[in-house]
Parts: structure tokens; C-alpha cells; sequence
């Protein structure tokens, strides 16, 4: 199972998905990047605003708006920061319910131990 995964200028996601034993992939910055043709877990930071309506980061709604099967995308798992209150890790949230996947985990900042270990083991029960 491999994780793709979006990391902003904090690079707080980089760093949790480099503590995982999985093949990665980072959603680029800048620029398009190819279609994910086998299942893949999505990994996204939250950014808030008051709204709620920017929480998921541009550069991974424009990675999913260019798959053409959304077959491949079985889970995502969600960071954030719980100053934020209902708005912790929303992102994964709005994306387990437009896909219907299930949202396997949210963390906080760049996780703890134990985040990687249920992390580590969801995805493994699912490959």
C-alpha cells in the first residue's frame, strides 16, 4: 500500500510519513503530478480558517480533482492542531465523507509514537 501525502512549509506530514515503513509519494507543490494507479492511502495537514471551507490544502484538492478512479483511494488519515477545536484535522474529515472512505486516523502537529504504530498498523491491515 503506498501513501501519498502533502506536506506544507512545516513539514510536519513529511516528517510523520518518512517515520512509516510504506512506500511514499509527495504531492508536489507546485505542478501536476501522475495519476495514483494502485490503492493508496492520503495523508493531509488541515489548514483552518473560520470558515472551514479552505481546511483541505489546494494542492491535494487538485490531486484528487486529476484521478480519473477514485477506486484507488481506500482511507486517509488527517493532522492538526487541537487549538482549533471542531476544526482538528477537518480535512480528513471532509474527504472520508465526499469519497466515502474511512477516515483511519487523525494526529496532532507531527504526531507521537503511538500515531505511527496505529498508522503503520491500519495500513497494513488494509493492503
Amino acid at each position: 500500500m503506498q501513501l501519498v501525502y502533502y506536506s506544507g512549509k512545516t513539514e510536519r506530514t513529511h516528517r510523520f510519513a518518512q517515520n512509516l515503513d510504506v512506500p511514499t509519494f509527495r504531492i508536489p507543490e507546485r505542478g501536476q503530478c501522475a495519476e495514483i494507479l494502485s490503492p493508496y492511502v492520503l495523508l493531509t495537514p488541515t489548514y483552518a480558517d473560520v470558515s472551514g471551507r479552505h481546511a483541505v490544502p489546494k494542492q491535494v484538492v487538485e490531486f484528487l480533482k486529476m484521478q480519473q478512479s477514485y477506486a484507488n483511494l481506500t482511507g486517509v488519515i488527517a493532522s492538526g492542531d487541537k487549538s482549533f477545536g471542531n476544526m482538528f484535522a477537518l480535512a480528513g474529515r471532509l474527504i472520508a465523507n465526499k469519497f466515502r472512505i474511512p477516515l483511519l486516523h487523525a494526529f496532532e502537529l507531527s504526531g507521537m509514537p503511538s500515531d505511527h504504530a496505529i498508522v503503520q498498523a491500519k495500513i497494513g491491515a488494509i493492503s
